[in-house]
């Protein structure tokens, strides 16, 4: 990897190389990314969720008289399979459905996240490793087959390959996001990987490690991870909620929310659907670029919490410069 500056040039050329370099490193992994996941299809794993909770929670999907199925935009959305009035619960997704830090069965690559001051320190990269735990240390997670079922690629800049990557040229903004993201997720990827070398038995091997499975792993706590109460003492921690998180989103009120003394998730409908309707939630006021660079899209339609910032130079030499900037900083 390049030194830091090939991330600085406006107009991208070092850091177009440095992305090529990662390209190549991803391409010479791939045999042990696939074998990662088992050589199996989103479409099978989705299966196999289905399965799953047909067979332990039926009430997440079809008591609660919902379905999983393929959306317009070509992904995946939930869908109803009967009429659902304003303000109805649409699921309830039990604690033990729920991923987090603090629940995994993998808890020795778990408590790695949580032990090391680094990691520690960036609560979505100690739940990607989390993911990564039950994807590679433990056969038989129960969350396998969720984890199975999930896109194995994702559209935010941060992950632009690099033929993306060149059509940024001449966007300083979009380039630095792209540049500052993948430097940052290549320094705690180096991190672990060094950690894992040097313990005398690593919860799983370096070398099975690969850079696309964590980044994969990184793409999944990104652009689906909730805050819930559910760490120790009910302390709020970032958790991955399946079924939940694979609502699609429209504008609207957040009308979901973790019920303690249940220990689950319950979602209501913020507007009525037919039967036969894909079902939407609201994932919050954000701007659109923040929707693009966490969730890896733009609304289609109108977002009445879009925003830009604007930059508004103050005349050099004003006298009234610094009573300007206090009454901006205090708005």
């Amino acid at each position: 990897i390049d030194s830091e500056d090939a991330f600085l040039d406006s107009d991208g050329t070092r850091h177009v190389r440095t992305a090529k370099a990662v390209h190549a490193l991803m391409e010479a992994q791939r045999a042990r990314t696939e074998a990662a996941f088992r050589s199996t299809s989103r479409e099978e794993g989705l299966a196999c969720f289905e399965g799953l909770l047909h067979e332990k929670w039926p009430k997440v999907l079809e008591e609660a008289g919902i379905r999983i199925g393929k959306a317009e935009h070509g992904g995946h959305g939930v869908f109803a399979s009967r009429p659902i009035e304003e303000g109805e619960v649409m699921t309830r997704v039990p604690g033990e459905l729920i991923l987090s830090v603090h629940t995994p069965l993998s808890t020795t690559l778990a408590g790695l996240a949580t032990e090391d001051a680094v990691l520690a320190a960036v609560p979505s990269v100690a739940l990607a490793l989390a993911v990564v735990g039950e994807l590679l240390c433990t056969p038989d997670s129960p969350w396998l087959p969720y984890l199975l079922s999930l896109p194995r690629s994702f559209d935010m800049p941060a992950f632009f390959d690099v033929q993306e990557l060149l059509a940024l040229r001449g966007l300083p903004c979009a380039m630095s996001a792209h540049a500052t993201g993948l430097r940052t997720q290549l320094k705690h990827y180096i991190h672990v990987i060094r950690l894992l070398r040097r313990m005398a038995k690593p919860p799983v091997a370096a070398d099975a490690l690969t850079w696309e499975v964590y980044r994969w792993a990184l793409a999944v706590v990104m652009t689906r991870q909730n805050r819930m109460p559910v760490g120790p003492g009910g302390a709020s921690a970032l958790v991955l909620c399946p079924v939940f998180d694979m609502f699609n989103h429209e504008h609207g009120p957040v009308t979901a929310g973790y019920d303690q003394d249940a220990g689950e998730l319950v979602c209501r409908a913020h507007r009525s659907f037919a039967a036969g309707d894909e079902l939407f939630i609201s994932y919050g006021p954000r701007s659109n670029a923040k929707f693009l660079l966490h969730s890896g899209f733009v609304p289609e339609s109108f977002n009445p919490d879009d925003e830009e910032p604007v930059l508004l130079p103050l005349p050099a030499g004003d006298g009234l410069n610094r009573i300007r900037l206090m009454l901006l900083r205090s708005a």
